[in-house]
């Protein structure tokens, strides 16, 4: 399973993907100060791999031996745990990253008051999510239908109305949100598009979201 998570990235429009979307996060990330990276769901370390180039310390977290064993020979430190009961102190991080993940846990609201929990006052939620209004992914989640094997056949697809109102029912207040990745076949034109500084908005087939923990929470969280 961890050969084939990097081997995806390698092949096909895989490699064009991936730099898109860690140029996406480098983004988000150049506005912080580096610090303790918690990166819920690391899967081989792919996108821990790029904080950690731009001076965070990481943290790793997966519930699967293989991915776990797989982002630790990359030399990363990881946890054998899931997202859902993270074996972390409350205010420990600078920034937790769920890349690809939430959609994925059948337990989504524990992992965001677990997020919540273990962010330092101050703190940012950076989440990578699967868009359920972007045309590919509506095509994945019909041709998922008629495939039982399928990853993407009981994922979370979420809005950004939707996960802006998911975010701050708990607590978080949302800072900044983008999207990338329309469509395989006209990533070269998002690209050519997005250096002269035209965006997709939200149509983009991965929701990029920063969510920062308040200094002070005047509302209990659900």
């Amino acid at each position: 399973m961890a050969e084939d998570y990097d081997e995806w990235f390698r092949r096909g429009a895989g490699p064009l993907i991936y730099e898109t979307e860690t140029e996406a996060l480098k983004r988000v990330a150049g506005k912080l100060k580096p610090g303790l990276l918690l990166d819920v769901g690391c899967g081989t370390g792919l996108f821990s791999e790029v904080f950690k180039g731009l001076g965070w310390r990481i943290m790793g977290v997966d519930y699967a031996l293989g991915m776990a064993s797989a982002a630790s020979a990359k030399g990363l430190d990881v946890v054998l745990a899931d997202g859902c009961h993270l074996p972390f102190r409350s205010n420990l991080c600078d920034s937790v990253l769920m890349f690809t993940v939430l959609e994925f846990l059948p337990c989504g609201d524990e992992a965001l008051k677990e997020a919540f929990r273990v962010l330092k006052a101050g703190g940012s939620l950076i989440l990578g999510v699967h868009n359920r209004v972007n045309p590919w992914n509506l095509y994945r989640r019909l041709k998922a239908k008629r495939k039982p094997s399928s990853a993407y056949k009981n994922i979370k697809y979420r809005s950004l109305a939707g996960l802006r109102v998911e975010v701050e029912r708990f607590s978080f207040r949302l800072e900044e949100t983008c999207s990338v990745v329309f469509h395989p076949k006209t990533l070269r034109v998002e690209r050519f598009l997005r250096r002269r500084g035209v965006g997709i908005g939200e149509t983009g087939s991965i929701l990029i979201v920063r969510a920062v923990k308040p200094s002070s929470t005047f509302r209990q969280q659900p």
